[in-house]
């Protein structure tokens, strides 16, 4: 066989200059140099590399580089999805304050205190009923009258929890809005 002709029979051994391994790799030949000089690439001798190796080791280059950059975006990404969950946080925030403020929305406790006292007021009538009308009811034999005595009651008894007063409710960083003014309570 002649030297042209040769079969190769490993691509281990296949040597390539410097030109070549920028055309394969589609870059310049400087920027093969600086590869080199980064430690990327790594020469056979001056001017000539090996290709097998080269090749395996761009490939190495190119995946740790992408690695790199894919981390860098998910750090991003995990930062601005944080900032945009914070951000959401605050206006949530913001609105319900803004909601407390206006007597829109009531504090539990604000409830808890003035639910408590309509309550006790409920109860303390709906306890004197017996006392305060069994006299009435001792002289009534007509059972359509005692009724009523008993719904008159009742009804006055309920009358308590329905005197709802949302001022009642209000927190104290309520604000009334009058003419475009922001009045503070109490001030």
């Amino acid at each position: 066989m002649t030297e042209t002709n040769k079969k190769l029979m490993s691509a281990d051994e296949v040597v390539v200059s410097t030109k070549v391994i920028a055309s394969i790799l589609d870059v310049s030949t400087r920027r093969i140099n600086q590869m080199v000089e980064e430690g990327i690439l790594d020469k056979v001798k001056t001017g000539s590399f090996n290709l097998v190796v080269t090749m395996r080791k761009y490939i190495l280059y190119l995946k740790t580089k992408n690695d790199n950059e894919n981390a860098v975006n998910s750090t991003e990404k995990e930062f601005e999805i944080e900032k945009m969950l914070h951000e959401k946080a605050k206006r949530q925030k913001a609105e319900l304050e803004l909601a407390l403020m206006q007597g829109s929305m009531h504090d539990s406790v604000d409830v808890e205190r003035e639910m408590g006292k309509m309550m006790m007021a409920f109860k303390a009538k709906i306890l004197t009923i017996p006392s305060k009308i069994s006299a009435q009811l001792a002289v009534k034999k007509d059972v359509i009258a005692i009724e009523d005595i008993l719904k008159d009651e009742l009804y006055n008894a309920l009358q308590e929890l329905s005197e709802y007063d949302p001022e009642l409710f209000r927190h104290d960083t309520y604000v009334e809005l009058e003419n475009d003014e922001v009045v503070m309570d109490g001030s």
